[in-house]
């Protein structure tokens, strides 16, 4: 429901869109809707969906992580459970932009680190800057 909700109101109002709670990150604006999903311990997109064609553009989700890289000499991916969602913080950019800084603190294999992820994006774009970083706790 809460899906369906979204959509309505992004049909309706042309500007981006953000929600968030433990399960999902949603962002969009009238041509988009992408969800990345927290739940789980896990950090997946399942959903990139073009309201404007009305379609799914997001395909074979389930093939290969969101990210990966070594760490320790062990590999580590988004779809590890892993990854206790922390949080994050919207910005409004002076471009007309927004910016969600989502925070993710690493366990276990991945004990000490903190993953930032910083989504950028823009209205009647579906254009969406991603950028991953890195730090020690």
């Amino acid at each position: 429901m809460k899906k369906l909700y979204l959509l309505f109101i992004l049909t309706i109002f042309p500007f981006l869109c953000f929600s968030q709670n433990e399960k999902e990150i949603v962002l969009g604006n009238k041509t988009f809707n992408y969800t990345i999903s927290t739940n789980g311990d896990c950090i997946v997109p399942v959903s990139y969906f073009d309201l404007i064609q009305k379609k799914e553009l997001l395909n074979n989700i389930n093939d290969k992580p969101y990210f990966e890289f070594i760490l320790n000499g062990q590999l580590v991916t988004s779809s590890m459970p892993l990854w206790r969602y922390k949080g994050n913080v919207k910005r409004n950019m002076a471009n007309g932009g927004v910016e969600i800084v989502s925070t993710f603190i690493g366990r276990r294999a991945a004990s000490g680190v903190i993953l930032i992820l910083d989504h950028q994006y823009f209205p009647e774009s579906n254009l969406i800057r991603e950028r991953m970083r890195l730090q020690s706790n």
